[in-house]
C-alpha cells in the first residue's frame, strides 16, 4: 500500500518535493491556494487541489486528515505556518512535518507538536560546504555534531579485497555502513535509479566503482583515500 502524503504550499521546496514523493512511489496530494500552481503540478502528482491551508473545513473535505504525513511548505508568513500545523494537528495528522526560518520557528512549531521541522537551505548549505571541504567525498548525506554519513567512491586500494581483510575500522576511522555495486549480482538489485544499497558481508570482496555509504568523525571521513 502506498504512502500518502499531503504538501501545503506549493513554493519552490513544496513542489518539488511533492513531484519527488510522487516519482519514488507515494500517492501526493498537492494543496496550493495558486490555482496556476495547481495547474503546473496537476499532471505530476495523484491529486492536486486549490485550497487555503487556514479553512479547516475545507482541508477536511478535500482528505488531509486521510494521508499519513503532511507536509508544510510554506514560509513566508511565520503566523500562517503555525496556525496551519495546528489545523493539521487538529485533523488528526500523527505525522506533521514543517519546513521553518529560525529557532524561534522552530520552537514554536515543536510545541504545537509537529514531527520534524527542516531548514532545506541550511541543510543544503551544511552539505555544500563538506563536499568543498572534503572534495574527495562523493556526498554527505547527514551531520550531527563531529560525526557524519557520507558517500564516497571505493578508492583502488579497496578493490580485489574484502572488508575484513583491509579492516577499514581500525585502519580508516571510518565504518562501511552500506555498498552500491555498479557490478550489481546477487548483493545488489539494479533499478531504474541505479543499483540498490546493501550491507556488506566481512568477506564483501570491493569491486572498482562501488559506491561507499561510511559513518564516522568528520576528520576521519575527510582523510578518507581517494587513491
Amino acid at each position: 500500500m502506498k504512502r500518502r502524503f499531503a504538501v501545503v504550499g506549493l513554493g519552490t521546496f513544496g513542489f518539488q518535493l511533492a513531484c519527488e514523493l510522487e516519482r519514488l512511489g507515494g500517492e501526493v496530494l498537492a494543496i496550493d491556494r495558486n490555482a496556476d500552481v495547481i495547474q503546473d503540478i496537476r499532471d505530476k502528482v495523484s491529486r492536486a487541489v486549490v485550497c487555503d491551508a487556514l479553512e479547516r473545513d475545507s482541508m477536511r473535505e478535500i482528505g488531509v486528515a486521510d494521508v499519513d504525513v503532511v507536509i508544510i511548505g510554506f514560509r513566508s508568513r511565520l503566523d500562517t505556518s503555525i496556525l496551519a500545523t495546528m489545523y493539521v494537528q487538529e485533523l488528526g495528522v500523527k505525522d506533521v512535518i514543517v519546513q521553518a526560518v529560525s529557532d524561534d520557528h522552530r520552537r514554536a512549531l515543536e510545541k504545537l507538536g509537529a514531527t520534524r521541522v527542516i531548514f532545506p537551505e541550511k541543510d543544503m548549505a551544511v552539505r555544500v560546504a563538506n563536499q568543498l571541504l572534503a572534495p574527495n567525498l562523493v556526498d554527505f548525506l547527514w551531520s550531527a555534531p563531529g560525526y557524519s554519513v557520507v558517500e564516497a567512491k571505493a578508492p583502488p586500494v579497496f578493490v580485489g579485497k574484502s572488508l575484513i581483510e583491509l579492516d577499514v575500522r581500525r585502519n580508516y576511522g571510518v565504518t562501511v555502513v552500506a555498498v552500491r555495486s555498479a557490478a550489481g549480482g546477487a548483493a545488489t538489485q539494479p533499478t531504474p535509479e541505479g543499483p540498490v544499497p546493501f550491507v556488506p558481508t566481512p568477506d564483501y570482496v570491493f569491486r572498482q566503482n562501488d559506491d561507499l555509504i561510511l559513518f564516522g568523525k568528520n576528520e576521519a571521513l575527510r582523510d578518507f583515500p581517494t587513491q
